[in-house]
């Protein structure tokens, strides 16, 4: 199961996550090293903190059966800084669209937090016709011209200011004549330090529709003359400019001060460093009491703050091969993002890729122009996208001294072939293929003869090996005539730093720390412990499974993108997909289980109650050959793997049940050249082998529950030795990478 939080691409605030498909018996526990985030299991509710900057906050779900199996993911969020702070933004004022910022901390009224303090007036929830979220402050607070006492209701928090900050709120009066008031407050820094301040005092004015600032009890500073609508929605923006100490005031987006109005309450060198509460309130004046309506009370950061934020949150991929959906708009709310290339014959400004051809990358200058409010911001992203290799190396065949087929030279056999792939076009490139045979200090024993390289396929090298033990292979491809390099050189030696990436799905997918695998019987993907086995440090070893994806999804997820980022020659892409490829067999009732969050993860329709097996195996092909592609670009080697049984039984003997999968994964090894190690088989014969009882085991559905599917820490052991032992049968130079992985 996938598990999903609210859908939420970044979290602000606590909330309620959304676990689906766990059963009643089933424990889940959320977890994070960062302390923005927490989680109880009690209320099964996660608690955000935010800081003073954003962040990115890794987030582990645990989910544990009854019977003491687990399953842990983890999953990424974006938490915002804090010192943006909204409140209310039910109100859908026309000025304000695309200015609110969603999921940003909230001062809330009444039951759901304390921070309003209502002495002397009654707040409520008005059931109106603009919105059911209008606030309404209803006050008779009396007060004679020049005396008496005000007491009005205090909104509380902090927000830090950095540069600008912009506060506004929509606000609505009665008939009445009265003064209606609106204290700001805030911190103020010196020399001396950081001192509460009442930073602004705004006073609109229905006797004389004059709306005046004051601070410091000095006299009000008369901002305008405007006439105030009665019972009508109008929305007041400050933008406070805090370098400056002077801020300016909008009346429904219409300033209303021709030049900026002093702070008189900060001295010189002094700075507004934060906003922190604010006041509301009626003083009665002709008699009648007074209703104040105010919503959609905001208090922010300018647009350029904002988008300065924004762009350091913007990232591409390091390197792109296929084309990749650039982001159009940002984390915030009402934010547009538009891009420009400085090489758009090589990467468009949608995210088009058309590839140079040629060995390494080529390099593109991506500008992202970040706009909202008015206000543009620019960022520079160089993007390396992977040229066309003319040709690649796809492998090469050896003929042992016994007849068998290899992929490692030996001594007394013989080079048989080579597999190569042709992307260029041109009809005589003087392509050449070379071989050549080294011992093993290094020293040239033997080159075979040019021949020429014209298309895709097979190519007949037959050049016997020399009787030397150690040796290795090189194959090349030049332009006879220049000696250009047209591909990457393949060499059956394994390569100095290698590292093999593994990709697949759950039945490969490392679960926790190994340590703690080994200890219990909870679940472990086989690729995890396959670096248990690694030989005198001679490889790395980066498992990057997945569970539930399948060829499509691992790439519509996002997840090969690190892969094409940080592979390089020399290093090996194993690939096993087909378990979640093969998925549209299952009920509507099982389909609805799915989170319709991700993209459909299957590799033909879902709705097609028999599936139709030609554009399934087509689809199916077609992916296994583009992940190949990419890894070949950038002069890596691969290999596939076949997916594994299932633990089923019929009459005794293992069931089949991949549907055609992994002979469809051997037959595009077969058309591309890419060595397969066929799990399947072996997994089948190992299966009966130990029998129906004997496998139980092996499986976590022995230890409670009816999954077959997964291995616990004993299974994936058997399952990786059988794939070195595929290694050695076939005789790929990995094979000397690996000893066997040891029991617990």
């Amino acid at each position: 199961t996938t598990y999903v939080f609210s859908g939420q691409k970044y979290v602000s605030e606590s909330f309620t996550p959304n676990l689906p498909g766990l059963i009643n018996t089933d424990t889940v526990q959320i977890t994070s090293s960062d302390p923005a985030v927490s989680y109880n299991p009690q209320t099964n509710r996660v608690t955000v903190t935010q800081g003073e900057e954003d962040k990115i906050v890794n987030v582990t779900v645990s989910v544990s059966s009854a019977a003491g199996n687990s399953f842990t993911k983890t999953l990424k969020f974006y938490v915002p800084f804090a010192s943006i702070v909204s409140f209310y933004e039910g109100f859908d004022y026309p000025s304000l669209k695309g200015q609110s910022i969603s999921g940003a901390a909230k001062w809330t009224f009444g039951n759901e937090n304390t921070n309003l303090s209502t002495t002397g007036s009654t707040v409520y929830v008005e059931a109106s016709p603009d919105d059911p979220s209008d606030l309404v402050m209803n006050t008779h607070v009396y007060r004679g011209y020049g005396s008496g006492q005000n007491q009005y209701p205090t909104l509380s928090n902090s927000a830090t200011v950095m540069g600008d900050a912009v506060i506004q709120a929509n606000f609505k009066f009665d008939s009445a004549k009265n003064r209606y008031i609106w204290y700001i407050y805030g911190t103020v820094k010196t020399s001396s330090g950081e001192n509460g301040k009442t930073l602004l005092e705004f006073t609109f004015n229905r006797n004389n529709n004059q709306i005046t600032c004051k601070s410091n009890g000095t006299d009000g500073t008369l901002v305008t003359s405007t006439p105030l609508p009665t019972n009508e929605w109008f929305n007041i923006k400050i933008v406070l400019h805090s370098t400056e100490n002077t801020f300016d005031m909008y009346k429904d987006n219409v300033k209303l001060n021709s030049t900026p109005i002093q702070i008189a309450q900060v001295t010189s060198g002094g700075t507004v460093t934060k906003v922190g509460s604010m006041n509301f309130g009626v003083v009665r004046w002709d008699g009648n009491p007074g209703d104040m309506y105010m919503d959609d009370i905001i208090v922010r950061y300018s647009a350029a703050d904002l988008l300065s934020t924004e762009a350091d949150m913007l990232s591409l991929p390091e390197t792109l091969i296929y084309d990749y959906t650039l982001p159009t708009t940002g984390v915030y709310e009402g934010t547009t993002i538009s891009w420009t290339s400085d090489n758009p014959g090589v990467l468009s400004s949608t995210g088009a890729v058309n590839r140079n051809f040629g060995l390494g990358s080529t390099v593109v200058g991506l500008t992202a122009n970040i706009e909202a409010g008015g206000s543009t911001y620019q960022k520079q992203i160089n993007v390396k996208v992977v040229n066309t290799p003319y040709y690649t190396v796809d492998s090469l065949l050896f003929e042992t001294s016994g007849g068998d087929d290899s992929y490692r030279a030996e001594s007394g056999g013989k080079v048989k072939q080579m597999h190569v792939t042709k992307y260029t076009n041109a009809s005589n490139d003087n392509a050449a293929a070379y071989v050549a045979v080294y011992g093993a200090d290094g020293r040239l024993l033997r080159i075979s003869a040019p021949t020429s390289v014209a298309a895709s396929g097979n190519i007949s090298i037959n050049m016997d090996l020399p009787a030397a033990e150690g040796m290795y292979a090189k194959a090349f491809i030049f332009n006879s005539q220049t000696l250009e390099p047209l591909a990457y050189s393949y060499s059956t030696k394994l390569a100095e730093g290698a590292t093999l990436y593994t990709i697949g799905d759950s039945t490969m997918q490392s679960y926790g720390a190994l340590a703690d695998r080994r200890a219990s019987n909870d679940m472990t993907g086989w690729a995890q412990v396959l670096p248990l086995a690694i030989a005198n440090n001679s490889i790395t070893v980066d498992n990057e499974a997945v569970a539930g994806t399948s060829t499509l999804s691992f790439y519509n997820l996002g997840y090969i993108h690190p892969i094409y980022n940080n592979i390089k020659p020399g290093d090996y892409l194993l690939i096993q997909f087909g378990h979640n490829d093969e998925k549209p067999w299952i009920s509507e009732d099982a389909a609805k289980n799915y989170s319709p969050l991700e993209p459909v993860h299957q590799t033909h329709p879902k709705a097609t109650a028999v599936p139709d097996w030609a554009v399934s195996r087509k689809t199916y092909e077609q992916w296994l050959r583009e992940y190949a592609a990419a890894a070949r670009m950038k002069g890596a080697q691969v290999i596939f793997a076949t997916s594994i049984y299932r633990r089923a039984f019929d009459n005794g003997e293992p069931a089949y049940s991949h549907y055609g999968y992994p002979e469809a994964m051997i037959d595009t090894a077969a058309e591309t050249g890419i060595p397969v190690l066929d799990l399947c088989t072996r997994t089948g014969e190992w299966l009966a082998e130990k029998g129906e009882e004997g496998s139980k085991q092996y499986y976590v559905s022995y230890y409670g529950g009816t999954d077959n599917t997964h291995l616990i820490y004993d299974g994936a052991v058997e399952v990786a030795n059988l794939a070195i032992g595929e290694l050695r049968r076939i005789g790929h130079p990995l094979e000397d990478a690996f000893t066997t992985v040891p029991a617990r």
